[in-house]
């Protein structure tokens, strides 16, 4: 299945999932598609995204979170939504969409709800939400509630944990499987 790619983001090589097979295009076709050959391990946040309000043209972005102490491999996740990143510190419904806790986020100063991914059709900002120990990008503190357009390999901080955000493009939400 072949999802065209509707952004400037070149495809993030490293990603068996999304690696682009330029020998299996036939000549002359545009090498801004990408071609997966197994089922996508990304997944669509935030959870409890309204199913009456979504439709099959809403603009997700396809991010990878990579360089998270303790994990295999990179976080996948297609943003339908605003996104809010940070630790569940044991509670069952804290409002965290993308709980940093498995990987000492505790331990590194994440705030149980620390920053805010915000996507629009001009680009996806990562918003500091008034956390304790701040947001770093790319090494410049973000103020509270300043927002910051983020590009593919940006460095992240919140407190001392840290990882690149890579940018994989954009999709509709109906080019999902």
């Amino acid at each position: 299945m072949q999802l065209p790619l509707m952004s400037q983001y070149p495809p993030h090589h490293e990603n068996s999932e999304t690696r682009p097979y330029r020998h299996l295009q036939p000549a002359g076709k545009q090498t801004d598609l990408l071609t997966r050959h197994t089922s996508p391990e990304y997944r669509l946040i935030p959870v409890l995204f309204d199913r009456e309000r979504r439709s099959e043209s809403t603009l997700v972005w396809r991010i990878e979170l990579h360089g998270l102490p303790d994990s295999a491999g990179p976080l996948r996740f297609d943003v339908a939504r605003d996104v809010v990143l940070g630790r569940s510190g044991g509670a069952a419904n804290t409002g965290v969409d993308i709980d940093l806790a498995p990987y000492h986020a505790f331990e590194q100063g994440v705030s149980r709800r620390h920053a805010m991914l915000h996507p629009t059709a001009d680009g996806l900002y990562l918003i500091d939400l008034k956390s304790t120990n701040g947001t770093m990008h790319n090494g410049v503190r973000l103020g509270p509630g300043v927002g910051k357009l983020v590009q593919t390999d940006d460095h992240i901080s919140f407190g001392g944990l840290a990882f690149t955000l890579k940018i994989v493009g954009q999709l509709r939400l109906g080019e999902r499987d």
